[in-house]
């Protein structure tokens, strides 16, 4: 069975995506890491088109797979503040910021740019798992710096976070097939039940 399916990529760039491979932030007792393994990590990054499917130094361990699934979350959780603060129309921390910078540092060569405007377009030699970090912290500095602010959401619901493309801006779930869905079933029951009836902790 695939790891990742099309509904864990709706995030609109990379660096959401990544954000959102921990499911259901706004309650603890729903919270699912799908990020638990360095095979997690890789087969993500494929099917995000980081990385490729061949051609990389895979460092097998399991003190290596461990610290790297480690270094992963570190990266994220980092991510994660940083972006929510611009959703938030604040300025990200300075820690989150270093521990995103750091982590580029994995790449030890072969960066470069098709568009020297845009982050996203960089391309690098991924020559172990380290520097596949290094790809997807890349990919966090651009949605921090490139994406425009006022399209950047987080699901209220689940607390995906998302860059809204639509052409009136007014997306406001992660997906209408989950979280959408079950909001408008909490606001029929509440309706014609009782309106206090619905559950803060029903997320898609």
């Amino acid at each position: 069975m695939d790891r990742w399916l099309d509904s864990h990529f709706v995030g609109n760039h990379p660096a959401l995506d990544f954000v959102n491979t921990l499911s259901h932030r706004v309650d603890p007792s729903l919270c699912e890491d799908r990020m638990v393994t360095v095979e997690d990590l890789r087969s993500w990054a494929e099917r995000a088109g980081l990385r490729p499917a061949t051609k990389v130094v895979q460092i097998e361990g399991q003190d290596h797979g461990a610290r790297l699934v480690l270094d992963a979350r570190v990266l994220r959780e980092a991510a994660h503040e940083a972006l929510l603060a611009r959703v938030r129309k604040q300025d990200p921390s300075v820690s989150a910021i270093i521990a995103i910078v750091e982590q580029v540092k994995s790449i030890r060569k072969g960066i470069s740019f098709a568009s020297p405007s845009d982050i996203a377009s960089c391309s690098a030699t991924i020559e172990s798992d380290e520097s596949l970090l290094g790809v997807i912290a890349l990919q966090i500095l651009d949605a921090l710096f490139r994406l425009p602010v006022e399209r950047l959401g987080a699901c209220p619901a689940c607390g995906w976070m998302f860059l809204d493309v639509t052409r009136g801006g007014r997306r406001r779930w992660c997906s209408m097939a989950t979280c959408g869905n079950r909001a408008k079933v909490r606001r029929h029951q509440g309706q014609s039940d009782n309106p206090s009836s619905a559950r803060s902790d029903d997320h898609g």
